[in-house]
This record gives structure tokens, C-alpha cells and sequence, in this order.
């Protein structure tokens, strides 16, 4: 017989889809480590970026309570000027006030002062009242006759005095008779304006 022949028939597979490529293990481990490497750079990045942006908001927020601390200082000084000059105006109207409230104010110092600038050493006083009118009453006493004189004197050439006019005058005598003094009353009336307050 005649060996038969046989037919190989070989398959033959046709696909539409495309054909995996099969990537070798060494290929695989490099594209991992440059993925890797990738992901970490892009976290130091990120972290470095975000401590740098953190130390400057810092620096930041630290120069502005600096200058915060600044301007507040400079509205402090601000504001003390505006009260010093808003001051400096109320003392210039309070003087002003004063001044017009004082205008024809009788000054009772003035009374001392012309008592005092009239007045001879040998004489003291030992009661006196005044008026607004510039009169002067006075009780006095003299060491001696001539003490008493030379008072009446002093007051008659007084600048500030218009008249004086002496009433009342009594000598006190020891039992020797010896003058122990002179008392003697005095109105005195002085020039107009005399204790009228002057600036």
C-alpha cells in the first residue's frame, strides 16, 4: 500500500488585536527607579518649597509687627503733639481770660507793698483795714515823738499816697515819765489806680 501520505496542516492564528510586547525584568527595574527617583524629587520639591514659603511668611509676619510696633509708636507721639498743641492753644485763651478778669481787679498785695516801701523802722502797726476806694485805716505805734514824725513825713512824700490824716495820738509814760511809745491812729488814702492790678 501505498503509505499514505499525510498532510500537516498548520494552524495558522490571525488576531485583529496588537500584539503585547513583553518588556523585559532589566527594562521593568529602570522605568521603576526613574518613576522613583521622579516621585522623590518632586517631594523634596514640594518640601523644600514649603519651608522656604513658611520662613519667608515668617520674615514676613515679623517685619510687619516690627513696622505695626512703629506705627503705633508714631500715632503715640502723633497724638501727644495734637494734645500739646490743642493745650498750648487753651493756656494762650486761659492767660487771655485772666488778663480781661484781672483788668481793674484790686490787688490787695498792692496794700502791703506800699505799707512797706512807707513805713520808717521806729513804727509798727498793730491794726489796719482797707478799702476798695484805696483807703487805708491804721492804728500805729511810734517809739517817740520824732518816730511818729518822721512816719508822717514818709507818708506825705510817698508817691503812692494821695492825703493821710493822723487822729488819736497818745503817749504811753512810766512812772518816771518817760514816753514808752506813741499810739496813734491814720487814714490814708491812696492814689487812684494804686491798687489796681497791672500785668
Amino acid at each position: 500500500m501505498a503509505a499514505k501520505k499525510t498532510k500537516k496542516i498548520e494552524e495558522v492564528r490571525v488576531s485583529l488585536l496588537p500584539e503585547e510586547k513583553v518588556v523585559s525584568k532589566i527594562e521593568s527595574r529602570r522605568t521603576e527607579r526613574i518613576l522613583t527617583a521622579i516621585l522623590a524629587g518632586t517631594i523634596l520639591i514640594i518640601v523644600s518649597a514649603t519651608i522656604y514659603l513658611r520662613a519667608g511668611a515668617a520674615r514676613a509676619i515679623s517685619q510687619a509687627k516690627i513696622q505695626e510696633n512703629a506705627l503705633a509708636a508714631l500715632n503715640l507721639e502723633l497724638a501727644k503733639v495734637e494734645t500739646s498743641v490743642r493745650t498750648g492753644g487753651n493756656v494762650g485763651q486761659r492767660i487771655e481770660f485772666a488778663k480781661r478778669s484781672l483788668q481793674n481787679h484790686i490787688a490787695a498785695e498792692r496794700v502791703a507793698d506800699v505799707l512797706e516801701s512807707s513805713t520808717v523802722p521806729e513804727v509798727y502797726f498793730t491794726q489796719f483795714a482797707a478799702n476798695t476806694d484805696g483807703t487805708l485805716i491804721l492804728s500805729a505805734r511810734g517809739k517817740n515823738f520824732q518816730a511818729v514824725t518822721r512816719q508822717i513825713l514818709a507818708w506825705n512824700t510817698h508817691p503812692q499816697i494821695a492825703h493821710s490824716r493822723v487822729s488819736g495820738v497818745s503817749a504811753t509814760v512810766d512812772k518816771l515819765g518817760n514816753v514808752e511809745g506813741i499810739d496813734f491812729s491814720v487814714t490814708l488814702t491812696l492814689k487812684e489806680g494804686t491798687l489796681i492790678w497791672k500785668p
